[in-house]
């Protein structure tokens, strides 16, 4: 049973066979020339797609880029009961622009909620993006940060601190008024 179960077992160097085939696959399918750079991360590999013109791989926001990723993920683990090769996938240097974008996003809309004392509720966005508005908020003393909604409309809510005590001190008056 052992001897089988050895040669059942998928190495991580043919899952990553895999995605790259995967990958190539859908790029000659779409007939986009393409580079493929692989790196390692902490998490796995990284490809950061090079050619011309891929606006089209990244779509709104990235979702078409995420879609992408995924279905490589499946193609590269399809099968494998052991561990899984972890793929990631940029196109020319995209996720890194747009998580400063987000941390800019993330910073005019807290000063917003201030200014104007109220909740803000941001677009929805997928769980990485979520995640980069809270890291990018989390130390300010001014807001917190909540996401709400259910997938795949789950959002990022914005929340003034100021404006809780402001309630707050209000009711206690009215209370008192009582």
């Amino acid at each position: 049973a052992k001897a089988a179960k050895a040669k059942d077992a998928v190495s991580l160097l043919e899952q990553e066979q895999r995605a790259r085939k995967f990958l190539e696959d859908v790029f000659a399918a779409m007939k986009i020339e393409v580079e493929l750079q692989r790196s390692e991360t902490e998490e796995g590999i990284l490809f950061q797609i090079e050619g011309e013109s891929l606006g089209i791989l990244i779509g709104k926001h990235g979702q078409t880029l995420d879609a992408l990723q995924y279905l490589t993920n499946l193609a590269a683990n399809r099968g494998v009961a052991g561990e899984r090769l972890h793929v990631q996938l940029d196109i020319e240097g995209y996720r890194a622009r747009r998580e400063e974008t987000l941390t800019r996003l993330a910073g005019h809309l807290a000063e917003k909620a201030c200014r104007i004392g109220q909740e803000i509720h941001l677009e929805p966005m997928n769980r990485h993006e979520r995640k980069i508005i809270h890291m990018a908020l989390q130390d300010s003393r001014k807001v917190s940060t909540y996401s709400a909604g259910d997938e795949p409309r789950r959002y990022v809510v914005i929340v003034p601190r100021r404006r809780r005590r402001a309630e707050s001190n209000r009711r206690s008056r009215e209370n008192e008024d009582n």
